[in-house]
């Protein structure tokens, strides 16, 4: 088997709050599943709520990991990223739902050092960095992508509506939540890769210059 290194970094760029959280493990589910992971979230929220949000994401998302008895990978990230979302709205209403906070994730999981499968809610993104060119594997869900999906809007319609950049899918805004899959790689076609059936991608030795970044 394949060993994976792992690392993270984040940066507030100047601004007040840093509302973007990383985690990255090596683990072993209850079900012997042998998973690198690694998740990124971005927080949306007054004061300290959007850092609230995604940290409360990461720790729930990596906890349902370790002690999940799952063993069909699209499943496993499905119920992952949902109990995430169940644990941001269960915090909201703890607050009494005074003050919404929200967060996006990622989620990339390595399987037995071989392959890679993928899942996202929002605008955060993975991105494969081979032989020296960077290719973005997820679709962002905002207004400008979402409504062409829907069939509701032309896309140049969508790219040119003010609320083209709107965040259209987060944890914490609804108990119900879809979960994208699809690794978009060669296509933008939002039906052609999603759902639980999207294929894993196989992984490659790492060469210099040549790893799989997210943002």
């Amino acid at each position: 088997m394949a060993n994976i290194l792992l690392g993270s970094d984040s940066n507030p760029g100047g601004r007040k709050y840093n509302e973007d959280r990383c985690g990255v493990d090596h683990l072993v589910t209850r079900s012997g599943l042998r998973l690198d992971v690694a998740v990124v979230c971005d927080g949306v929220g007054g004061e300290e709520h959007g850092e609230r949000a995604a940290q409360l994401a990461i720790d729930t998302v990596l906890g349902y990991l370790r002690t999940s008895q799952e063993t069909e990978i699209p499943r496993l990230l499905t119920s992952a990223v949902r109990a995430a979302n169940a644990a941001v709205v269960a915090e909201t209403e703890r607050l009494g739902g005074h003050q919404a906070m929200a967060s996006t994730m990622v989620l990339a999981l390595i399987v037995d050092g071989q392959t890679l499968h993928i899942a996202n809610v929002g605008d955060s993104r993975i991105y494969l960095c081979r032989n020296g060119s960077l290719q973005q594997l997820t679709c962002d869900h905002t207004f400008a992508n979402v409504m062409v999906w829907l069939g509701k809007l032309t896309p140049e319609a969508a790219a040119s509506n003010p609320d083209a950049g709107k965040v259209m899918r987060a944890l914490g805004l609804h108990p119900a939540l879809q979960v994208d899959q699809g690794i978009y790689l060669g296509t933008t076609d939002y039906g052609e890769r999603t759902g639980t059936g999207a294929p894993a991608f196989p992984c490659r030795p790492a060469i210099p210059s040549s790893c799989a970044p997210m943002d």
